[in-house]
């Protein structure tokens, strides 16, 4: 039994794995929909909640597909930012955050 419960773990994760991509330039960082690090008018384009974890922000995301574009943990304050613009295609490095894309069925674009 305790294997199975493993092996059905495993296979949950490999599902949720398959629904995130990174932004253009890598997952470090808090998201951004311009490459310079500013947010570029989303500011009012997400909702922000206590997180414990980057799976936790995840599954968050995932229950709201058709709102959720984006996730944005932040370890070091425990919060999930929910993003729902369709331009966040970026991360800002050096900041304390992981960002990732949630795939839909066309995947953000850069802003032109």
């Amino acid at each position: 039994l305790n294997s199975m419960f493993t092996s059905s773990t495993l296979a949950a994760r490999d599902v949720m794995n398959q629904l995130w991509s990174e932004p253009i330039n890598g997952r470090d960082g808090c998201c951004r929909t311009s490459s310079d690090g500013v947010q570029s008018g989303a500011r009012d384009s997400f909702t922000k909640r206590p997180a414990a974890s980057l799976d936790e922000c995840m599954a968050r995301c995932a229950t709201i597909p058709a709102e959720c574009t984006a996730i944005e943990f932040n370890k070091g304050r425990s919060s999930c930012e929910v993003h729902r613009s369709p331009d966040v295609a970026f991360s800002a490095p050096g900041t304390a955050c992981v960002c990732l894309l949630f795939r839909t069925l066309t995947p953000p674009q850069p802003p032109q």
